[in-house]
C-alpha cells in the first residue's frame, strides 16, 4: 500500500441510520477493494447489521478515533470463501503492516502531521488486534481444549505485552518528530510483528481452523470482527 484507500465520511449519517446506510453503500464495493470510513460514533452495531445481511461479504477492523470521528477500515471479500481465523486475522496483519510502512514513509518525508495520524492508526489497530486475541480468540481455543494450554498461547500473550510497550515508544517518537527514533521504534515493531505473526499464521491459526466446525468457526470470526 503506497497510499491510503479512498475515504468514506459517514459523520453526517445518524447512528440510528448507519446500519442500513452502510449496507446499501457497500453493495457497490468490488471484491478486494478497501475503504477507510469515519463515523461519528462506535460503528460496531452497523458492522453487525452488515454481517447479518451480507454474510462473509466484508471484513471490518478499527483504526484510531476521537469523539465525533471514529476511523475504521472495510474490505470487500469473496462471499463464496468460508470465513477462517487465519483469513481474517491474517488480513488484519497485512493491513497493519502496510499502515506502519506508509507511516514511516511519511515521517521520512517530514510530513509529520500525516505520519502521526497514520502511526496512531497503526498503534490503535495493533492494540485492538492484541485485545481481540487475548479476550476472545485465546479463551475460545482454551475452552475447546478443556482449559489446557501447552505453552504457545501464554507465549503469545507475553509478546502482546511487549508489543504494547513498543507502540508507546513509537507514538512518543513520532510525537517528538524524531526521525531516528521513529525509524528505530518502527523497525523494532515490524521485526517483532513479523516473528509474532509467523507463529500465529503458520501454527496457531491453521490448528484453530482445522479443529473448529465451519459454522462454529464462522461465529468465532464474527465475534472477532465485532469485538
Amino acid at each position: 500500500m503506497s497510499e491510503l484507500p479512498p475515504h468514506l465520511d459517514l459523520r453526517s449519517v445518524a447512528m440510528s441510520e448507519l446500519p442500513q446506510h452502510l449496507l446499501a453503500l457497500l453493495e457497490a464495493l468490488p471484491t478486494s477493494e478497501q475503504r477507510i470510513a469515519v463515523s461519528r460514533d462506535d460503528p460496531r452495531r452497523a458492522w453487525q447489521h452488515v454481517l447479518e445481511h451480507a454474510p462473509r461479504r466484508y471484513d471490518f477492523a478499527g483504526l484510531s478515533g476521537e469523539p465525533g470521528a471514529v476511523r475504521w477500515q472495510v474490505e470487500a471479500r469473496d462471499p463464496r470463501k468460508p470465513r477462517t481465523v487465519g483469513g481474517y486475522l491474517g488480513w488484519d496483519h497485512r493491513r497493519m503492516e502496510a499502515i506502519l510502512r506508509l507511516g514511516v514513509m511519511l515521517a521520512e518525508r517530514a510530513d509529520w502531521s500525516a505520519a502521526q495520524a497514520l502511526l496512531a492508526d497503526h498503534g490503535a489497530a495493533l492494540r485492538r488486534h492484541a485485545d481481540l486475541e487475548d479476550e476472545i480468540l485465546f479463551p475460545a481455543v482454551l475452552a475447546a481444549q478443556g482449559g489446557v494450554d501447552g505453552g504457545p498461547i501464554e507465549l503469545l500473550r507475553t509478546e502482546h505485552v511487549e508489543v504494547r510497550r513498543s507502540i508507546h515508544v513509537m507514538l512518543r517518537a513520532v510525537r517528538d518528530r524524531d526521525l531516528t527514533a521513529v525509524r528505530e521504534a518502527c523497525e523494532l515493531l515490524e521485526r517483532g510483528a513479523l516473528e509474532h505473526h509467523a507463529k500465529e499464521e503458520e501454527i496457531l491459526f491453521p490448528a484453530i481452523d482445522e479443529s473448529f466446525e465451519p459454522r462454529e468457526l464462522e461465529r468465532l470470526v464474527e465475534r472477532l470482527i465485532v469485538g
